[in-house]
């Protein structure tokens, strides 16, 4: 009886694992708390967002937040203290080695996890010796589940830049984190790092050193994956010495496999004397927005639209805003759920890119998308890194457990998997690893009643744990656990 319960026990959180992994994908970023005590409520996605004024705090520059699949919100950071939903330092939440002024956080859910969070951070001082760390929240913890930090600063590079992204990957479980930092000189960011994220944790795998032209002209600026993962966009603001040019923006092919980055390209026909500071992809991938300011005033805001893809990029490059009178332009944020794209103008609204993937002034870009000044709150130049998308694939429906479902036999396996079968229909069963990676697909088509199937495993991994999931012709799907064994 006590095996079967267990079983039963198992069987039930795993399922609510995965009901719950798709539910949370929609409103993780419902709402956004940045700048000049400022928020933002996106509602479910389709309604125009809610102005919030109860966040009491000024993030400058720096900030992320993050909610549960309902649109509430769990917690929200600056980099150097992390906030619980009151506003206030989380238990064990202060001391991080961020930098609020000057740099970038990030909240990542730990893949397979209900109540876990990586919260990375980089103090973007190269002189320093804290770079790239990570913190580790438990969002259960604390009176009223409040909210926890269980470890911090955690250090994966002694030094790195404000440039750091996050992007979930096409294995529709697991992430990339990718830095820009230095390599064997501790004073220039020139080597992309790309971080694996699964459910075992956090490892490097794969690091490239480019050579950009030019000496550093200004530290700031985003670094964006494409929707697609196809491409990084990144804002490294160079200059050549002799001539006074500028090389700012840069993209880089990215293989989602191994992490790799490659085929660096510059210019894209921003060479005048000015500096940029965000970048962002359209929807489809195919546009790269950034905008530029004024190196000297900071009143400057321009916007720029390039089809990064094109073999003559210098040729298809729109300034879609550019106006001296309402200021600067600083971070560019797309959100998935709505389509658009949000900018941080300096200092009074939100502009949004209403239809990104249009090509020059059919984007529609509205300046004053959202007013703030109104409420005495504000942008600075930071908004909110989102969440990436959790999302497990397959999207499983759960439609029953029926008396009359598959059995898996025998409990740990080997180098073969029996299951039996009591219907006579067709079968898919797919085994997912430990770290929430495809490892096997068989398909198997009843014609005898109550057959047992034999599903070869030796080129499984051992000492594992595979969840199992089996779905029928009729989209019936069950669910199962089993421990492979040498």
């Amino acid at each position: 009886m006590k095996k079967i319960a267990l079983l039963n026990y198992v069987l039930i959180t795993f399922l609510l694992l995965f009901i719950n992994t798709n539910a949370s994908a929609q409103l993780e970023n419902a709402n956004w708390y940045f700048g000049i005590e400022a928020g933002i409520n996106f509602n479910d996605g389709t309604q125009t967002p809610t102005v919030l004024t109860d966040n009491p705090l000024y993030f400058p520059n720096a900030s992320a937040s993050v909610s549960d699949e309902f649109g509430n919100l769990l917690f929200h950071t600056d980099g150097e203290n992390i906030y619980n939903k009151n506003h206030n330092v989380m238990l064990n939440g202060s001391g991080l080695y961020g930098d609020a002024e000057s740099s970038t956080v990030l909240i990542v859910k730990k893949p397979l996890s209900l109540n876990s969070y990586y919260v990375f951070t980089t103090e973007a001082n190269l002189s320093s010796n804290n770079g790239l760390n990570y913190s580790i929240v438990d969002n259960s913890l604390g009176i009223l589940n409040l909210g926890g930090v269980l470890t911090k600063n955690v250090n994966l590079l002694p030094q790195a830049s404000q440039k750091m992204a996050v992007t979930r990957s096409t294995d529709g479980v697991n992430y990339w984190l990718i830095v820009l930092a230095p390599s064997t000189d501790p004073t220039v960011s020139d080597t992309l790092y790309s971080f694996k994220i699964d459910a075992s944790g956090i490892s490097l795998e794969n690091q490239t050193t480019f050579a950009f032209s030019g000496d550093m002209h200004n530290a700031e600026g985003q670094m964006k994956v494409s929707a697609d993962n196809q491409t990084i966009g990144l804002v490294h603001n160079t200059i050549d010495s002799s001539t006074g040019i500028t090389t700012n923006v840069f993209t880089f092919d990215f293989d989602d496999l191994t992490g790799l980055t490659s085929n660096m390209k510059s210019s894209f026909g921003l060479t005048d004397s000015y500096v940029n500071y965000g970048i962002e992809f359209s929807p489809d991938s195919n546009m790269m927005y950034v905008s530029e300011v004024s190196d000297v005033t900071d009143i400057t805001g321009k916007l720029y639209q390039i089809q990064h893809r094109d073999t003559m990029p210098e040729l298809t490059k729109y300034l879609v805003h550019d106006n001296l009178r309402w200021g600067a332009i600083y971070a560019i944020q797309r959100r998935a759920d709505d389509g658009k794209i949000y900018t941080a103008p300096d200092p009074d609204y939100l502009g949004i890119i209403d239809n990104p993937n249009g090509v020059g002034v059919n984007c529609n870009y509205i300046y004053n998308g959202i007013e703030l000044d109104a409420y005495e709150i504000g942008p600075d130049k930071g908004l909110p890194q989102l969440v990436p998308e959790i999302i497990t694939e397959p999207e499983i429906v759960i439609v029953s457990i029926l008396k009359s479902s598959p059995k898996v036999m025998g409990n740990p396996f080997n180098d073969e998997l029996k299951i039996e079968f009591e219907e006579n229909r067709t079968y898919t069963t797919k085994l997912y690893d430990s770290s929430g990676l495809l490892a096997k697909t068989d398909v198997f088509t009843n014609s005898n009643y109550k057959n047992v199937h034999k599903i070869s495993t030796s080129d499984l991994q051992s000492n594992n744990t595979y969840f199992i999931v089996i779905e029928d012709e009729d989209s019936k799907v069950w669910h199962n656990k089993a421990f492979k064994i040498e």
